[in-house]
């Protein structure tokens, strides 16, 4: 019998109240980076890949998976949120001194023609401008 994926789609289903005891985890270390000074950034899964690649992210051009039409841009499914986090810090936030950003998303692994999706995942990241 199919589990109802596409091929190449390795993705777990949760049933009602399974990731109950994930959400109040994640909720406490979110909690804990919030009163450190933390700001929630949320990016976006599917980008522009030239956005998506620039900077340090040119170091997961293997592990992205790339949607590619022949009309339009080409878009990518992240694999890392980091890069993201540092682009917005630097461009859309733009603020003198210290940032301290954390994240909780999930990121895409395109690995020998399959993607895999990562679960959840909470990071934190701290950036400096020069004031």
């Amino acid at each position: 019998m199919q589990n109802g994926c596409l091929p190449g789609i390795h993705r777990r289903s949760s049933c009602p109240g399974g990731g109950d005891e994930w959400s109040d985890c994640a909720r406490r270390i979110l909690d804990l980076f919030f009163t450190h000074g933390y700001e929630l950034v949320v990016p976006p899964m599917l980008e522009y890949l030239e956005s998506l690649l620039t900077g340090t992210g040119h170091d997961l051009d293997l592990k992205t998976f790339k949607l590619v039409d022949q009309f339009r841009p080409a878009l990518g499914l992240r694999a890392d949120i980091t890069p993201q986090v540092a682009r917005i810090d630097a461009h859309l936030l733009n603020r003198k001194g210290v940032t301290r950003c954390v994240m909780r998303a999930r990121c895409c692994h395109a690995a020998f023609g399959l993607l895999r999706t990562a679960r959840m995942q909470i990071g934190a990241e701290i950036m400096a401008m020069p004031a």
